[in-house]
């Protein structure tokens, strides 16, 4: 999924939530994260720009998420690509049914 339509996810699902207890999240993973891109995010939260703090925070997560893949052995018959142009969880369901089908009809594709 692209960065930016799951930034705007996130912005929506976490957008709502109490800003104490999103600086008080931030702060737990300020070891990891850097003290300049902590004190950027709190900051771009205290002052409603949500979209800068869930910017420096999802980059994180990427990265985080990338680095741990990469430590994987067999990534490759572990791992499914299927790319997708937007978050809508009925359509990436589908998608995922239609591979699991394609595996299972075709086992050595």
């Amino acid at each position: 999924i692209p960065f930016e339509k799951r930034l705007e996810y996130i912005f929506h699902i976490y957008g709502s939530f109490d800003k104490t207890n999103l600086v008080n999240s931030i702060m737990k993973i300020q070891k990891r994260l850097g003290g300049q891109e902590t004190k950027n995010a709190v900051n771009y939260l205290l002052e409603s720009n949500l979209q800068g703090c869930f910017n420096i925070l999802l980059h994180y997560y990427d990265k985080l998420y990338k680095n741990a893949l990469e430590k994987r052995e067999d990534l490759e018959t572990l791992l499914t690509k299927i790319p997708v142009a937007s978050i809508d969880p009925k359509h990436f369901a589908t998608l995922v049914r239609n591979h699991q089908k394609r595996l299972s009809e075709n086992p050595m594709s």
